[in-house]
């Protein structure tokens, strides 16, 4: 494996069944590892006409609301990002739509983990994954992020929020970093990212951790 793991030893037991042993990660790890898809997709923001952030409450609400990262914070386990409290007094969450670009054909395209180099990588302090795009990617991602200065850009993986930072300067050159992860987590985002998921379905039938 090329991403920080020891080669797998793969075992066949009958004609769908295989045994796979790994170190380097914890069984429950090397099931996500399996298991997940790690489908990667940037999303920007929806604006208001004045370039306020649309929050929506629990109740279907909207309002909109001048960014500051120090007033929205990031709520990981409920894939959010909430906004200070709107004239109601209730506290809303920002709503997300693709952060799209124009590549360059001309056409518009959603950044996401298609336009990735197979090259990510685990650096630490503080651990992140370093990820590099190809060159169309290069080109949608400094559109957004120029576009989006002094806002959030948000990181998906499927479908979870790993973080929504705010976007200092356009990213030019193509590489940036996916940081707020474990060890552990920046491991498998990165085998992931650079692997793929597996073609056929996998169910993980059991796991075991050995010493």
């Amino acid at each position: 494996m090329a991403y920080g793991l020891a080669e797998p030893e793969i075992t066949r037991e009958g004609a769908s069944r295989l045994t796979l042993r790994v170190t380097g990660i914890g069984a429950d790890d090397a099931g996500n590892l399996l298991g997940a898809t790690a489908q990667l997709e940037f999303r920007k923001p929806i604006l208001s006409a004045s370039h306020n952030v649309i929050c929506e409450t629990v109740e279907g609400d909207t309002y909109a609301a001048p960014y500051s990262p120090f007033q929205f914070a990031e709520d990981r386990e409920a894939n959010r990002l909430s906004c200070p409290a709107g004239s109601g007094g209730l506290m809303g969450f920002v709503q997300w739509e693709p952060a799209t670009a124009t590549d360059s054909q001309g056409g518009e395209q959603v950044l996401s983990g298609a336009f990735l180099r197979p090259n990510a990588q685990v650096a630490d302090d503080p651990v992140n994954v370093v990820i590099e795009f190809t060159d169309e990617g290069s080109l949608l991602l400094e559109q957004i992020t120029t576009e989006l200065v002094a806002l959030p850009i948000a990181i998906w993986i499927d479908e979870d929020l790993v973080g929504a930072p705010t976007v200092s300067e356009p990213i030019t050159g193509g590489a940036t970093a996916i940081s707020g992860l474990s060890e552990g987590e920046a491991h498998i985002l990165a085998a992931q990212l650079n692997s793929g998921p597996l073609p056929v379905p996998v169910e993980i039938v059991s796991t075991e951790e050995q010493p």
